[in-house]
Formats: structure tokens, sequence, C-alpha cells
């Protein structure tokens, strides 16, 4: 991953360094870790993966009810119409 640049407020810039004030010193990656952010944006990232994952099985559920009510009066039809062309 290479050096990453520390600024005076900390920030984790990598290879383009610090927007405001001078740069203090070269540092390796995992010397600015944040461990607790890092730990809630995986906890953030998995729950969003859960539920939009939930919300599309659930809207496919709903479209495929509705598609098993109507499926009998769709074949009623198709047979009409098959029906009536001959």
């Amino acid at each position: 991953m290479g050096l990453q640049t520390a600024c005076t407020w900390g920030c984790r810039l990598g290879a383009w360094g610090c927007r405001r004030g001078r740069v203090l010193s070269q540092v390796g990656p995992l010397d600015s870790f944040n461990t607790v952010g890092d730990m809630w944006m995986l906890f953030y990232i998995f729950v969003t993966t859960v539920v939009l994952v939930n919300l599309l099985v659930a809207m496919m559920a709903d479209t495929y009810s509705r598609v098993r009510e109507n499926s009998q009066t769709e074949a009623l039809a198709a047979r009409y119409r098959r029906s009536a062309r001959n």
C-alpha cells in the first residue's frame, strides 16, 4: 500500500499529502489505523447489505405473488384468444 502522509490533523490522504497545514512525516499504512471507525464502517456496510438484500427478496416475493394471483386469469384469457382465432 505504500507510505501515507500524516498532517497536523491526523488525516490519512495517501500519496496526495495533506491539503491544509504542513506535512509532518512519512508514516506506514498502519500507524494511523482508526480501529473504531473502521469497525463502524464494516458494521454499516454489513447492515446495509443485509437490508438491501432483504428488500430485494421482499420485492421479488411480492411480484411473484401478484403474478401467481393473475396467472389463472391470464391462462383463461390466452385460451379464449386461441379459440377465438380458430
